[in-house]
């Protein structure tokens, strides 16, 4: 189960995906991502994955507020929030798998906290 938090509005969608390979983290392209999306909403937003094998996996959503289907960037910086897994610190860069990843048969994920850079 994923809770994500700290929605800046309730415009759009938020874009969710689940991946076990390191080299489809954060961009989530490639056969064995699993995609989800749910309306924005001022309630607590919950998603659930469903028959995800125990394994280490990551998790990348973003606000996708203008609902066009893909993370909006002006000269390479997001325009819309963004969160991953085990929120990570923000650098110069997006996280690395390892920065993100997870047990998907261990201790509960901690809500991922929605951040804006513009």
């Amino acid at each position: 189960m994923v809770q994500i938090v700290g929605l800046r509005d309730t415009h759009g969608l938020i874009q969710l995906c689940l991946t076990r390979e390191p080299k489809g983290f954060p961009d989530c392209k490639g056969p064995a991502n699993l995609h989800g999306s749910i309306r924005a909403s001022s309630v607590p937003l919950r998603y659930e994955f469903h028959s995800v094998p125990p394994g280490t996996y990551a998790v990348a959503t973003f606000h996708d507020a203008n609902s066009d289907g893909k993370l909006n960037t002006t000269f390479g910086i997001p325009t819309e929030g963004f969160a991953f897994s085990r929120n990570p610190p923000m650098k110069m860069r997006a996280p690395h798998f390892d920065e993100a990843s997870f047990q998907s048969n261990g201790p509960p994920l901690a809500p991922l906290r929605m951040k804006y850079l513009l």
